[in-house]
Formats: C-alpha cells, structure tokens, sequence
C-alpha cells in the first residue's frame, strides 16, 4: 500500500532542534513526511497561507512572537482545523494542559525527545487520527443541525440547495 506523503510543518528557529526532529522523522518506517521548516512566525504564517499542510509541529519560543500564547494562538488562528503538536523546553503541566484546551492536539517537552523519540512519531499518528474523528463529528453535527432546522421549518429545499427561512 502506497502512503501519501504528510506534509508537516515545523515552525522551529533552533537549528539543533530541526536537525534533531528531522532525524527522528526521517528514521520513522511507517510515517513518509514531507517536512517544511520555518523559523520565524512571520514565515511560518506565509506557509500556512500558501500550503495546504496536514500537521504543524509548532514551537512556541520564536523570536517574533512575545510570548507563548501569542505563537499558539497566530498559528491556531491561521488554521483552526490543522492539528498542532506543541513542542517545548517548558516542564509545566498547567500550561501543558491549557495548551491541549486551547486546541493543541498534543504537548511534548524536548527534553523528553531524547530520551524517548518515538513519542514524537506517536504524538504524529495520534493526533492525525484524533483530528479525523473531530471533522467526522464536526460534520455529523453540522448534518443533524441542518436535519433539525428543516424539520423545524427554519430551513426550506429549493433547486436542491438549502435556504434559510426569511
């Protein structure tokens, strides 16, 4: 089975970083990535706007953004239904956890990357499929929405396009 290749990107302005993340991709059997780096949010956002990317591995301490927030929140803003793996040298599991309820799909220390790189990899795979079962139910959702509001007379079917009651 022929596995098209992700296009990922890494929003990293450390050189050792990108070498050190582009080593653990690369020696991955069952992920084929097409990874695309970018130092800076300026450039990261650029990216975002021309590409059609299916993974940001995203982090947060770049020279253009003031703060760790702002870099996750610029990135979340430019696209909301790509999944962002937060990667970071900050042990603290309360930001961990309200980056994860702001919309990360995944939070991974750096320093745990060398003593366990395969957490990189899973995080990958995970949060791909996570954010699968998220557009499926979003869409489901969206469905009986639209099911509800025509059973309810809010919504009428005409030419075969749905029209909102005036």
């Amino acid at each position: 089975m022929v596995q098209n290749k992700l296009k990922v990107l890494l929003v990293e302005d450390s050189k050792l970083g990108v070498y050190a993340l582009k080593q653990i991709i690369e020696k991955s059997e069952n992920l084929s990535v097409e990874l695309i780096h970018r130092a800076s949010m300026r450039y990261a956002l650029e990216c975002i706007e021309k590409e059609e990317i299916n993974l940001i591995l995203l982090d947060l301490g770049l020279p253009d953004t003031s703060s760790d927030e702002e870099s996750f929140a610029l990135v979340k803003k430019a696209a909301p239904e790509t999944p962002i793996i937060v990667l970071t040298g900050r042990c603290d599991q309360d930001f961990a956890d309200n980056m994860v309820m702001k919309g990360a799909q995944d939070y991974i220390n750096k320093d745990e990357l060398n003593s366990n790189p395969d957490i990189l990899v899973k995080a990958i795979r995970f949060a791909l499929s996570r954010n699968q079962v998220l557009q499926k139910m979003s869409e489901q959702l969206e469905e009986k929405d639209k099911t509800i509001s025509w059973m309810s007379g809010d919504y009428s079917v005409e030419d075969g396009h749905q029209k909102k009651k005036s």
